[in-house]
C-alpha cells in the first residue's frame, strides 16, 4: 500500500508544473490568437474596429510572453486599416519593453499615419493612429528624435 501512496505522490508532484503552466497562459493567449484571426480573415471594417478595439484590454489581462504572439501583434502594424494598426499598437505598448525591436515598425506606422491625414493635430484626441502609436512608444520606453511625439502624445510640431 505505502507503494502505490508513494508512487501517486511522485506521479503528482512530477506533473504539478505541467497542470500549472497549462492553466496560466494559454486560454489569455488561444483568445488573443481568436481575435488576430478574425482581424486576418474579416473584411467588414466597423466589425475589424470592434475586434481590435478589444484587443488592448486583452493584452493587458494576459501579458502575452509567446515570441511568435508579440510578432503576430506587431504584424497589424502594417494593416490597411489605420484603427487597426493604432489599436496593434496600443497593444504593444501594454506589453512594454519586451516589443522594443518593433520601435522602427512604429515609426513607419506613425509617419503613414500623418501621411494619410491632412492635418492630424486637427483631428480630436485619439481619432488617429498617432496618439496610439506615441503612447506604445512611451510604454516600451524608446522615441525615437524622428517621431513626432512628445509625453506620449502626437505633436505636429518638429520633434
Amino acid at each position: 500500500m505505502p507503494n502505490i501512496f508513494l508512487t501517486s505522490l511522485a506521479l503528482l508532484l512530477a506533473c504539478a508544473p505541467a497542470v500549472a503552466q497549462v492553466n496560466t497562459q494559454p486560454p489569455r493567449n488561444s483568445s488573443i490568437m481568436k481575435l488576430l484571426e478574425i482581424l486576418r480573415t474579416e473584411k467588414d471594417h466597423v466589425v475589424r474596429f470592434m475586434v481590435s478595439g478589444i484587443l488592448p484590454q486583452l493584452v493587458e489581462w494576459g501579458k502575452p510572453e509567446s515570441i511568435a504572439l508579440i510578432d503576430e501583434l506587431a504584424s497589424f502594424l502594417t494593416d490597411s486599416d489605420d484603427a487597426v494598426r493604432g489599436d496593434a499598437a496600443s497593444a504593444l505598448g501594454v506589453i512594454g519593453p519586451p516589443a522594443a525591436r518593433y520601435v522602427p515598425l512604429l515609426v513607419q506606422a506613425l509617419k503613414r499615419a500623418e501621411t494619410e491625414f491632412n492635418r492630424p493635430g486637427q483631428l480630436a484626441p485619439s481619432a488617429f493612429s498617432g496618439d496610439q502609436i506615441c503612447m506604445a512608444l512611451e510604454r516600451i520606453g524608446t522615441t525615437p528624435s524622428d517621431a513626432h511625439c512628445k509625453y506620449g502624445i502626437y505633436s505636429e510640431m518638429e520633434p
